[in-house]
């Protein structure tokens, strides 16, 4: 419009110019007729392509005084006033801008020098995506380093938000491995979001968990009823050591209240001493399995071959023999574990009748299994094979007289299979160990056809220390 306005004014002037100029001429100058002349010239400037702002580049507009393209505002117009730039003589390569605060060639200004999709940030072109100010700490001030992760730079001391990593080994209070212990880290991102991860030791133990947020957080550890937990500290692009000595997150034997009921042929004190984990042995049967209370104190009951069994599956329903049945069955259904081995099966036999299901109800006498007791049986769960890394395994019995499971319920999972001779036969596919999950409360039981005590084998002892943290 401004533009406009100077063309208009200009037009004016020279139409005033040759008007009254021709008028004084032919005052001026006697007989003398200068129309031709005049006629000659204003074709000759017609002729001129800068006569008019299309014959100009587009910054400039024609002067018809001068015959010139001259600035749109000339130095004459008060509201132009020359005041320099610092760019004045810098010449930047192509695709690069010169900052007049800096006088340094740049990407960008402003986001109107960016493509599509993009916007300035601190002279460079920054997807809307993905903004990020630093790749490297020569991007960041003195006091700050760059968090290549997310592109940002963040204070010396600050936590630097992005993925980190996590290795660690499962240990038990003897300093053993645990293998198929559950791990679990959950804590916040660096947005404030919760997040949880989980994931399963291997047979030697160790776990590792990838793109864990950058913060502190909780690592659980736990496998039956046994739990042990810490904090963990993650740093983006770090990897957290929980594996090697000294950073071990390890079960302190003292996480869970245990007790043992003694019996002749079998030696869990034996193995739980072992192990360092502690426990109380009971001094009464009787007097402790009458009283629920008692037993509910404890996470965890191991009854072992050859203790009282208190009259079990002998008694009526209005006997004592009765109330125990029913406070053991009460103990499990309330969330905790039961172990009993080879002749304390009256534990488990009646007072969990839908989980193990014993040949005629009664122990059998025979040459045991296999040559001189021993037998190789076929591993049937994924966790003792984790264990045992092996599809079979050798369990010796070296009893004349040993109870036998023929069968199990639906809430029972097998854990070994052999084939027995005895003195009702040859018997198939009997389990030798079961592991009985309870879907009211989420108790558990576990029976052992084998023990410990003067007949255990490597395995057989694996198997029993992995078997109490399956408790």
């Amino acid at each position: 419009m401004f533009l406009k306005g100077r063309r208009i004014y200009w037009a004016f002037v020279v139409s005033a110019f040759l008007i009254f100029g021709v008028a004084c001429g032919d005052e001026d100058l006697e007989g003398g007729d200068h129309s031709q002349d005049t006629e000659k010239e204003q074709d000759h400037s017609s002729d001129d392509p800068a006569q008019d702002d299309e014959g100009c580049a587009d910054d400039k507009t024609y002067n018809p005084i001068t015959g010139e393209c001259v600035d749109p505002q000339g130095p004459d117009d008060p509201s132009v006033q020359d005041t320099g730039s610092a760019c004045d003589g810098v010449e930047c390569d192509d695709g690069l801008h010169c900052d007049p605060n800096t006088a340094q060639c740049v990407e960008c200004i402003d986001d109107g020098h960016c493509h599509e999709g993009y916007y300035c940030q601190n002279n460079e072109c920054v997807s809307d995506e993905q903004p990020t100010e630093c790749s490297n700490d020569d991007h960041c001030s003195d006091n700050e380093q760059c968090n290549v992760a997310i592109g940002l730079c963040e204070e010396d001391g600050e936590t630097l938000c992005g993925p980190g990593t996590i290795v660690g080994e499962t240990c038990t209070a003897d300093d053993g491995v645990l293998p198929g212990a559950n791990v679990v880290v959950e804590g916040y991102d660096c947005d404030g979001v919760s997040f949880r991860r989980e994931t399963t030791a291997d047979n030697d133990g160790a776990y590792e968990f990838e793109n864990i947020p950058s913060g502190t957080h909780q690592l659980t550890i736990s496998s039956g009823s046994f739990e042990v937990a810490d904090d963990v500290s993650v740093q983006a692009g770090e990897v957290t050591d929980r594996k090697s000595v000294g950073h071990k997150l390890c079960f302190l034997g003292t996480e869970v209240d245990i007790a043992v009921a003694t019996g002749t042929y079998d030696d869990i004190v034996e193995i739980l001493t072992n192990m360092n984990i502690e426990f109380d042995v009971i001094s009464d049967n009787y007097t402790f399995f009458s009283d629920l209370d008692q037993m509910q104190q404890y996470d965890i009951i191991f009854v072992e071959c050859g203790t009282n069994t208190l009259g079990l599956g002998t008694a009526g329903f209005d006997t004592d023999s009765d109330e125990i049945a029913y406070n053991i069955r009460r103990y499990v259904e309330t969330g905790r574990s039961l172990y009993a081995s080879d002749h304390a099966q009256p534990f488990v036999q009646f007072t969990l009748p839908d989980a193990f299901h014993f040949y005629n109800g009664e122990t059998l006498s025979g040459p045991r299994i296999g040559n001189a007791g021993n037998a190789q049986a076929e591993v049937l769960s994924d966790e003792m094979f984790l264990v045992l890394e092996s599809h079979t395994v050798d369990i010796n019995f070296n009893m004349d007289v040993w109870a036998v499971v023929e069968s199990v319920g639906p809430a029972t999972d097998p854990q070994f299979r052999a084939d027995a001779e005895t003195s009702a036969g040859v018997l198939e596919d009997l389990i030798l160990m079961g592991i009985y999950d309870d879907p009211i409360g989420n108790g558990r039981a576990i029976f052992t056809s084998f023990h410990n005590n003067a007949q255990a084998t490597d395995d057989m002892e694996d198997i029993l220390e992995f078997m109490i943290f399956q408790l």
